[in-house]
């Protein structure tokens, strides 16, 4: 999320299929949990860096705003975990299936646990609760 000192899409502890994701306050302590890895450019899944086999999933494949975004443990190459990568690292993060569907910080609340939620991609995809910056963005230089 932009402008503010959190960490989105932690994953707390140890997980299972349907963990919850939410935002919590960057720290030094389980770092290891909010690392992932994902396609620079283009369409693909969000793994979480430690087990590779585990992304990032739209619950049931269900459309509706609100539905919840969660971890689900192995198949990464189901259509409900595959994302559209902002260019450059920084923006929307898009659902391929529903690509007027973005991931969105509920109410862009920004306290701990505060869920991550689909949502319609408000303003283009332009919104402040649907802005991530992603592990390869590079801020620009003026």
């Amino acid at each position: 999320v932009t402008g503010v000192q959190t960490c989105a899409l932690p994953i707390c502890g140890k997980h299972k299929s349907g963990t919850n994701l939410q935002v919590w306050h960057c720290n030094a302590t389980h770092r290891e949990n909010r690392h992932f890895a994902m396609v620079t450019s283009g369409e693909g899944p969000l793994h979480w860096a430690s087990d590779m086999d585990d992304c990032i999933d739209i619950a049931g494949g269900n459309a509706a705003n609100g539905n919840n975004v969660q971890m689900w443990v192995s198949d990464c190459n189901h259509e409900d975990m595959q994302f559209i990568i902002p260019e450059g690292g920084r923006g929307p993060l898009r659902w391929a299936a529903h690509p007027e569907k973005c991931m969105d910080i509920d109410g862009g609340q920004t306290g701990d646990a505060t869920n991550i939620q689909l949502w319609n991609c408000d303003d283009n995809g332009e919104h402040p609760n649907q802005q991530f910056l992603l592990p390869f963005w590079k801020p620009e230089v003026s």
